[in-house]
């Protein structure tokens, strides 16, 4: 009866520190009894949110925790999939429709007849004066003619300069014309990439507005099943944005590539991390080997060439996430043995966050790595043990002091 109070005594603190040591000898019937006594009064208590992980907008490497009511992390994650599939039909018949060629050609032809348009006045000008245009590696340039080249050889004039070739050193006057030529020519295509610019920019907004205006209903209809949870909305309102910031930077290049390989889309799935829709009431764990990834989860990494890359639908949960918000059950002497763990623990339970770090790698090249955004944490943490182990925790270890200040002891008889 006295270790029953001390438990019900620390359930019922939610304070941060308020941890449970259940004391007493191996054979006890401990843990029997804790599983039976939380099971038996944690289907009143609240059942936790659902954990999920998105794509960061504002910064890639660290992947977003949102929390949802249990069952909509899952529902989500569906009503995204079905989002962008709709999503991707209605861009590419928007892409492949009459009306978008058509305005994409009509971009085209502008600046193609601007660019024969003054070049072509250009070459008649520089064909007057006996010269030519002529393409290079570097690009066009002003070049004598064939036939002012045999006269200049045949003629008694003293030899070319070399810095002009195939102009004689005493017609300064052609001389000059060639160096007008040219500048006028670097004028007109100065002018022309211009131009080209401004057609990217003109391509940049139809491709956005072509999208903005296909894929209209399809976010408004999702959206509405939403307006009352205003964190989703945003990060829809974020998806919207993202993707057609990624239409615009794509173009132009849709005639040549299909749309998959031009956005990403798979950094709008969502990562459910934590799906509470089966249960009822608050969760409880029991955890026989405590190492660092069964605790804190782990990020698995997808073969890059030759190094790795991390994503963050590739994470997954650990037992503090699938405890959060009820109870995780260890044996003492197993968690203290792994000293590294133990201390992540214990900075886990004082931040009242679970944070997961990059791993130091020694082996493939991490191309990318992910730092994902830490998720609050409120549990209890229930370690059994012995009374030795207790005692030698509470004399040498100040932060168990601080952490585990309920004691539950178990009569040896």
């Amino acid at each position: 009866p006295r270790a029953t109070r001390a438990l019900e005594f620390g359930m019922g603190l939610k304070s941060k520190g308020y941890n449970i040591f259940v004391m007493g000898s191996s054979g006890t019937g401990r843990s029997m009894a804790i599983r039976h006594f939380l099971r038996e009064r944690c289907g009143n208590e609240p059942t936790p949110p659902d954990v999920i992980y998105v794509h960061n907008f504002d910064a890639t490497h660290r992947p977003r925790a949102m929390r949802l009511a249990p069952g909509q992390g899952a529902l989500l994650a569906e009503r995204m999939k079905q989002l962008m599939d709709n999503v991707q039909l209605s861009m590419t018949q928007a892409l492949e429709s009459q009306s978008y060629r058509r305005a994409v050609q009509a971009l085209d032809q502008k600046v193609a007849e601007q660019r024969e348009e003054k070049l072509d006045a250009l070459e008649r000008k520089a064909t007057e004066q006996g010269f030519d245009l002529q393409e290079t590696a570097s690009g066009l340039v002003v070049i004598v003619t064939e036939d002012e080249h045999e006269a200049a050889d045949s003629s008694t004039a003293p030899a070319a300069d070399p810095a002009n070739s195939g102009v004689p050193a005493t017609d300064a006057a052609r001389r000059d014309a060639q160096r007008a030529l040219q500048v006028e020519l670097q004028d007109i295509l100065r002018e022309l990439r211009h131009l080209e610019r401004d057609a990217r920019d003109e391509r940049q907004k139809l491709d956005r507005d072509v999208v903005d205006t296909s894929t209209q209903d399809e976010f408004d209809t999702i959206r509405a099943q939403y307006e009352d949870q205003p964190d989703v909305v945003a990060y829809l309102n974020a998806v919207r944005d993202d993707l057609l910031d990624q239409i615009s930077r794509a173009a132009p290049g849709f005639d040549e590539k299909e749309l998959d390989n031009i956005i990403d889309l798979r950094r709008y799935e969502v990562n459910v991390l934590v799906d509470n829709s089966a249960d009822e009431g608050a969760p409880v764990i029991v955890q026989l080997n405590p190492t660092h990834e069964n605790l804190f989860g782990l990020l698995e990494y997808e073969p890059q060439g030759h190094s790795i890359a991390a994503h963050y639908t590739q994470i997954k949960a650990g037992d503090l996430h699938r405890a959060n918000g009820g109870y995780l059950v260890m044996y003492a002497i197993h968690l203290v043995r792994q000293r590294e763990t133990w201390d992540a623990l214990k900075r886990s339970l004082k931040a009242e966050e679970i944070e997961m770090r990059p791993p130091q790698s020694d082996g493939p090249v991490i191309a990318n790595s992910l730092w994902p955004e830490p998720v609050p944490l409120r549990l209890k943490v229930i370690l059994l043990g012995s009374a030795g182990q207790y005692y030698s925790l509470f004399e040498n270890d100040e932060e168990f002091r601080d952490l585990f200040k309920v004691r539950a002891d178990f009569s040896d008889t």
